[in-house]
């Protein structure tokens, strides 16, 4: 049976874990985002379109 001290130990390392976490995936936002939009401009211009910027959004048109 676990005791207080180990129940508050889990559970402190629980928190550290997710804080963590979050701050991993918030620190490498930008790369995957840059990632994501450099393979989406690829698979557009492969089939045919253009990227074309409406708004802040780029968005890809046909032909």
């Amino acid at each position: 049976m676990l005791t207080t001290r180990a129940a508050r130990f889990a559970a402190v390392a629980i928190v550290v874990l997710a804080v963590a976490s979050a701050f991993f995936r918030v620190s490498t936002a930008p790369e995957r985002i840059a990632k994501r939009r450099a393979a989406e401009a690829q698979i557009c211009t492969n089939s045919g379109g253009t990227m074309t910027k409406v708004g802040v959004e780029d968005v890809c048109v046909k032909k």
